[in-house]
């Protein structure tokens, strides 16, 4: 498994991003040279890295119960640790039953099968690799990339995942390399805790088509070394996460259009519910449309400040947080009793923790005495397919 503090330049695991747009890793270069931040790591990826963590454990060992929940709990999560347990062994499962079917580990190949655990995976030459969850790969058969996505927030399809057709091109061509027939390719994402669709999903493809992707790579490998037009930013939904998009000029343009496209008023310092209230549906829409673009624009002029603040700006600490009680639990108990306050009151226990007292044969029964508060009001387009709700009930949820 690769170290931590290594980074390839075009990783697989970005490749939404410098495929499409070939300054993304020359301004994330730019970006990280410039700033002193070691761990830029939030508690939804480091507990993300725990689950793969003990997924690859239990691959490796077979699975066992966990002997302590501490990693966990500094990964400073706040997601019940029962959900990542149950989808670490899904993952693990789902591995070594395919493992299985293949007779994994007969002579390296030599007619048999591999299978790869958090292995490097080298695509193209020193800046373009990554470490894959997992691949198994048949002599004459099928070579399969495994991902195990521990999330549920954003549904992760493997239909043409250029994440995981990298890694698929690095892994054939090395196949190929070494004389070894691939037939098919199979993607299969792993991610058992997103509601309404099935935890384990994959999709099949003929190695020619991996083979056209990875001149795709090369080519926008290519295409970031080009300087001037040539390699302008090209905006859209894979700047979510692209770590230059603060001194990106395409995306500093398109942002700086949306707001030139606002109405400015008659100069009159008019409440702004009254402004917005007087513009058409067809422009109240279009500007709806473009405030994402704004919104990420300006978060990422912020996070970029937090970490080098230019001049004329500093980072100061914010309001202090909300109470809570001293670490020292013995000391605040004493602190109460002396005051002639009771210090402990019966509580139910969490979902998280009935839900991995009940196991899975009782999990149905624990969920059955649980709830869930109604979702906020949220403005989609018309295509979506969730039903619209009128007035009256957003004034009732908001």
């Amino acid at each position: 498994m690769s170290s931590p503090s290594e980074h390839a330049s075009f990783s697989p695991s970005a490749a939404d991003r410098w495929l499409v747009c070939p300054a993304a890793v020359p301004l994330e270069r730019i970006v990280r040279a410039a700033s002193d931040q070691v761990d830029d790591s939030t508690p939804y990826t480091r507990v993300g890295v725990w689950a793969h963590g003990l997924g690859e454990k239990w691959i490796r060992q077979g699975i066992t119960p966990l002997e302590s929940d501490a990693e966990f709990i500094a990964t400073g999560s706040e997601e019940p640790i029962d959900e990542f347990i149950a989808a670490a062994e899904v993952y693990a499962e789902d591995v070594m039953n395919r493992a299985a079917e293949l007779d994994v580990g007969t002579s390296a190949m030599q007619g048999g099968a591999d299978l790869l655990v958090e292995e490097r995976i080298t695509v193209v030459g020193k800046d373009c690799w990554g470490t894959a969850d997992a691949a198994l790969a048949q002599a004459f058969g099928v070579l399969e990339i495994i991902d195990f996505k521990s999330g549920s927030r954003h549904v992760v399809d493997p239909e043409n995942n250029v994440q995981l057709m990298t890694y698929a091109a690095g892994l054939l061509a090395k196949y190929k390399k070494a004389g070894i027939e691939i037939d098919s390719v199979r993607l299969t994402i792993v991610q058992p805790r997103a509601e309404g669709h099935a935890p384990v999903r994959s999709w099949d493809t003929e190695p020619e088509w991996i083979e056209r992707h990875l001149k795709r790579v090369k080519k926008a490998i290519k295409a970031s070394a080009l300087t001037g037009a040539e390699r302008n930013g090209v905006p859209g939904e894979h700047c979510r996460w692209c770590k230059g998009q603060s001194i990106c000029p395409a995306k500093r343009t398109q942002a700086l259009a949306c707001l030139d496209s606002l109405p400015a008023g008659d100069g009159a310092p008019a409440p702004l519910v009254e402004r917005v209230a007087s513009i058409s549906p067809p422009a109240l829409a279009e500007i709806w449309r473009k405030a994402d673009r704004i919104r990420a624009f300006l978060d990422a002029v912020d996070a970029q400040c937090l970490i080098a603040p230019p001049p004329g700006l500093k980072v100061v600490t914010g309001a202090p947080g909300k109470a809570v009680w001293n670490k020292d639990d013995l000391m605040v108990e004493a602190g109460l009793v002396a005051l002639g306050i009771e210090p402990h009151r019966k509580m139910l226990i969490t979902i998280g923790d009935a839900r991995a007292a009940a196991g899975k044969a009782n999990l149905e029964k624990v969920n059955a005495l649980t709830v869930k508060a109604p979702g906020k009001p949220t403005v989609v387009e018309e295509s979506d397919p969730r039903p619209a709700i009128g007035a009256s009930a957003v004034a009732a949820l908001t």
